[in-house]
């Protein structure tokens, strides 16, 4: 009682909880937490401690993930009754100020069982027991400023009632961190890219920190060459390749084969060789017939009566796929490329013609070394291909014009958009490979959850040829288009043609295309 005194006159409290009974009372000034009962008694709260467990997991990729898991965070969803009786003893004033300070808040869907019955909106929660008619004027102001979805309330109730719930935790591991939302999550995955002992710190909100150590041993290696200075032409598996300048490819047998997927990567660690840069996968092409690999899979083909080309696009079951035909539409879907939406489409004769340059720039590219790079994985935020990098996620203009933009200091490449004749190519490329072969059309392998994880490091088997996330994380988009409804800056349009399903939300994202000059 005499410290609570002595804090009193210092500096700003916070009722953080108020249960029944008790009161819990935090000091904002000396940290310190305290409990105040009906009769007057006060006890000191001790702070919980935050714990910290890791554990280190295997990828199908060179990465490995620590897995930090965070304990010593505790909450509870109060119950209606408390929440009723909370909101009616506030004024209509302190409600609308509440209101207003939450109408933006986040938090999961809280749902009340007053009695077993969801309350799945505000109408719902405040028409109950006549809360509308109490509360009428604030209720207008919830339903026209604030979503009806109760999620809102969650953070309301949290905040007002001192449900201890630290908005964030930051999780470091060198140069990889993530940062914690605990309403929705308690765990981290740091991807590493090598062996060795890792010391991970947590910090929460409050202050508080919990460090711990792990010896990692499950990172994979891959050895790559030195980088190049000239285009090198490497014979392999039967198959003539041509490494840009600037860039080093696979000598290891996991990355080295051009048969399960030969990679070249931007930037090597020059003691170890391991890759440190952009990584893409080469896709042979035959340069005669314009056939996937050494398959009769076409990938594109002469218009019926005409000298242009257009794409050959796939109908894949199982481990087989079937072309389909040219003139092929089902609903507003048009297995034609290149092409400006429906063949009715206004602005189909100038966009038309601005796609069909680039087409034909694309084949022309391809036949010049028999193949191109396909990114190894979904473009990132800050990378055209790199390893444990957040997606880059949308289908929009400026993401076209970011994947078109890669460049080295050789100038020995040009970076394109994708093409779903590319696309299905790498699909039937995956097919001539009897270890990969079934994940071209699986639905099970990979991240199907509703948020993005980092490039190449879900640990899931979701590899074909050395190329990831093909059939979960990010839905996969490129040039075809389908309709009008997703023209693209009134230049270019995606079309989603992922095979597995990717995610359970909307996120998309793309991959660079590389030729070599």
């Amino acid at each position: 009682e005499e410290q609570l005194n002595i804090d009193l006159g210092e500096g700003t409290t916070e009722v953080t909880s108020l249960v029944k009974n008790m009161i819990n009372v935090k000091f904002t000034k000396s940290g310190r937490d305290y409990q105040v009962d009906a009769d007057g008694n006060v006890n000191v709260i001790e702070p919980k401690k935050l714990e910290l467990e890791l554990s280190d997991v295997a990828t199908e990729s060179r990465a490995a993930l620590i897995i930090a898991s965070i304990k010593g965070i505790t909450y509870t969803n109060p119950t209606y009754e408390e929440e009723y009786n909370w909101l009616k003893s506030m004024s209509k004033d302190e409600l609308k100020e509440v209101f207003t300070q939450v109408q933006y808040g986040i938090g999961e869907t809280w749902v009340s069982h007053f009695n077993g019955a969801p309350f799945s909106d505000v109408r719902e929660l405040y028409e109950y027991n006549n809360m509308m008619n109490y509360f009428a004027d604030e209720y207008e102001f919830i339903i026209k400023d604030v979503s009806t979805k109760i999620e809102i309330l969650e953070t309301l109730y949290d905040n007002a009632k001192g449900i201890e719930i630290p908005v964030e935790v930051t999780v470091s591991c060198g140069d990889n961190s993530e940062t914690l939302n605990f309403i929705t999550k308690t765990q981290a995955e740091l991807p590493v890219t090598t062996n060795g002992t890792y010391t991970v710190i947590a910090t929460d909100k409050d202050g508080r920190t919990a460090t711990k150590s792990i010896i990692v041993d499950k990172c994979k290696t891959e050895i790559y060459s030195d980088i190049q200075t000239s285009n090198y032409l490497l014979k392999k598996d039967g198959y003539e390749v041509m490494i840009p300048a600037g860039f080093a490819y696979g000598i290891s047998e996991n990355v080295g084969t051009i048969t399960k997927g030969l990679v070249i990567t931007d930037s090597i660690d020059e003691n170890t060789h391991y890759s440190t840069g952009n990584e893409f996968v080469w896709i042979p092409i035959n340069k005669e017939e314009l056939t996937v690999g050494k398959t009769d899979k076409l990938m594109v083909t002469k218009k019926s009566g005409s000298d242009d080309y257009r794409g050959v696009l796939y109908r894949f079951s199982g481990t087989n796929s079937n072309a389909y035909s040219e003139n092929y539409h089902n609903g507003t879907f048009y297995a034609q490329e290149p092409t400006f939406g429906r063949p009715w489409t206004a602005l189909a004769s100038y966009y038309g013609e601005w796609m069909k340059t680039r087409f034909n720039s694309m084949i022309e590219n391809t036949k010049r070394y028999g193949g191109f790079y396909i990114g190894r994985y979904e473009i990132g935020e800050s990378s055209f291909s790199k390893l444990a990098i957040k997606p880059k996620e949308g289908a929009d203009l400026n993401i076209y014009n970011y994947v078109t933009s890669y460049s080295n200091t050789y100038n020995s490449v040009e970076s394109g958009a994708l093409w779903c004749c590319q696309y299905h190519a790498v699909l039937n490329f995956g097919l001539t490979n009897p270890n990969d072969c079934n994940k071209v059309t699986e639905k099970t392998n990979g991240n199907h959850t509703t948020i993005s994880s980092k490039t190449g490091c879900y640990a899931g088997n979701d590899v074909i040829n050395n190329i990831f996330d093909l059939e979960g994380n990010c839905d996969e988009q490129t040039l075809l288009m389908d309709g009008e409804a997703g023209k693209i800056g009134w230049t270019v349009s995606y079309h989603n043609n992922y095979q597995g399903g990717g995610l359970k939300t909307s996120g998309s994202s793309t991959r660079a295309i590389l030729y070599v000059k």
